[in-house]
């Protein structure tokens, strides 16, 4: 298990003890943490890995993936044909209102209307 963030949280070592406890992660597993800029880090990180036939095991998990932050993850698993599952909070508008026009016209929260435009994303 591989963890990636700009900087180590002081909560890392509660967040590994419960998913132990909740039987999510063994007891023995080996757990790795990189500091850095994701946008930097995890491109890295996958394009590093072993050929496509053994990848079908590594998974990405991102919690909290903010503005941009989920649009970079899921460009750099397409690219790495590895799996992935976001989970974003925060949707900012990069087009200087355009998008957030876009999902008024539609009658849909930027929320949603930034979610869905980024399932375009994932046919490469």
């Amino acid at each position: 298990v591989t963890i990636m963030d700009v900087h180590f949280p002081p909560s890392a070592a509660n967040f590994l003890q419960s998913f132990q406890h909740a039987g999510l992660l063994a007891q023995d597993a080996q757990v790795t943490f990189t500091e850095g800029d994701i946008a930097e880090t995890l491109p890295a990180y996958l394009g590093a890995l072993p050929p496509q036939e053994t990848r079908e095991g590594v998974r990405v998990f991102a919690i909290h993936a903010c503005n941009y932050l989920t649009d970079v993850i899921m460009d750099a698993c397409v690219d790495g044909s590895v799996s992935f599952a976001v989970m974003p909070c925060c949707h900012a508008d990069r087009f200087n209102g355009r998008v957030r026009h876009a999902a008024n016209l539609l009658e849909l929260p930027l929320a949603h209307f930034v979610d869905i435009a980024r399932i375009g994303s994932l046919h490469k």
